[in-house]
């Protein structure tokens, strides 16, 4: 997930969660980052971090299961 936050007249912030599900700071900006920055940020961030494509695959997949309805997800409920 990906957030931005800004509160003026502080800079742009960019925060995304991790493969713990903890909030990292990318970055900050005092314009709000283009599209290009924040591909950067990441990239930067997830070589510093050692994240594998893999990874990134499985708290998808982490993340979308949580959302379902247990019904949906394929488990069984109360017998």
């Amino acid at each position: 997930q990906v957030t931005f936050f800004r509160v003026y007249p502080h800079p742009w912030e960019l925060w995304i969660e991790d493969l713990e599900f903890n909030l990292v700071k990318l970055g900050e900006s005092e314009r709000k980052p283009t599209y290009d920055q924040i591909m950067a940020w990441m990239e930067a961030y997830e070589e510093r971090a050692g994240v594998q494509a893999f990874q990134k695959v499985g708290k998808l997949l982490r993340d979308n299961q949580e959302k379902l309805d247990p019904n949906e997800a394929g488990f069984a409920v109360g017998t």
